[in-house]
């Protein structure tokens, strides 16, 4: 059975995921979708500095 890790980042926050997974697994295989509209949930910002 295959994991999967299913994540929403900011932009600026995206390198730094990239590295964090490719660092665990150098043969993970990422995709990376632009989210356009979203329902439901509530997120707070914080500051990323």
């Amino acid at each position: 059975a295959k994991e999967v890790l299913y994540c929403v980042v900011t932009r600026l926050e995206l390198d730094k995921l990239k590295e964090i997974v490719l660092d665990k697994d150098e043969r993970a295989f990422v995709t990376i979708n632009a989210v356009h509209d979203i329902v439901g949930g509530r997120f707070k910002k914080k500051a990323i500095h």
